[in-house]
């Protein structure tokens, strides 16, 4: 997936806003996947380039708001696992503290959750700093929801990022969602346990400095 992003202002806050057009998307298939259900998938995913959204984030770096409305005529499967990477989307930012720490440093981030998804809380933890760039791990956790369906959420993984950027360089996560649900309906009791691995890579491909296109357009 290829996502382009445009920030158009800056509040006096300090607070970006951006917006972002979703350019391409491809799937990466498992060795063993039957061609036809690959083609089926991709023929689904067609229609999603050209998609659009916005954004904002905040001074500290921290994501404010992310929007993207997906196609209602999308499988079910398909929505979801693209809910579970909007979500993840909109949980990231530059994962800055506070204040002002050193290399080995752990501080906390939370993400609200919805009507049906838990609270997140993002264990940072910084491991390596070099000129502008800092490396970090995350450690991503959501006790189960009190409400129907019970979602838990864990995760762990990367990050390289620059101050100067909305998002990070690279970033990658793995995230084990597990979920119980139970018929509210008359008749014998149901249970349904449903586990959702998703694994996501994140990297930059080009930037350029909004001093440079403000330059390029004086000419």
């Amino acid at each position: 997936m290829a996502l382009s992003v445009d920030v158009m202002r800056v509040s006096p806050d300090g607070e970006i806003h951006y917006r972002f057009v979703l350019e391409q998307i491809d799937l990466l298939v498992k060795g063993g996947t039957p061609q036809k259900d690959a083609e089926a998938l991709r023929a689904e995913l067609s229609p999603l380039p050209g998609l659009r959204g916005e954004g904002r984030v905040g001074a500290q770096g921290r994501s404010n708001h992310f929007q993207m409305a997906l196609p209602a005529d999308l499988s079910s499967a398909l929505s979801q696992s693209l809910q579970h990477m909007l979500k993840s989307l909109a949980g990231m930012g530059t994962f800055l503290p506070p204040d002002p720490v050193g290399l080995g440093a752990r501080w906390e981030h939370h993400t609200q959750g919805g009507p049906q998804t838990p609270d997140v809380t993002t264990t940072v933890e910084l491991k390596s700093l070099e000129k502008n760039q800092l490396g970090m791990r995350l450690e991503l956790l959501a006790p189960a929801s009190t409400s129907a369906p019970r979602t838990q959420i864990r995760g762990q993984g990367g990050c390289l990022m620059r101050v100067d950027r909305l998002w990070p360089l690279q970033y990658e996560l793995e995230l084990d969602t597990h979920s119980r649900i139970h018929s509210q309906d008359e008749g014998p009791p149901r249970r349904l346990e449903i586990t959702t691995h998703l694994r996501m890579q994140l990297r930059e491909l080009s930037f350029t400095s909004p001093l440079l296109r403000a330059s390029a357009r004086s000419y």
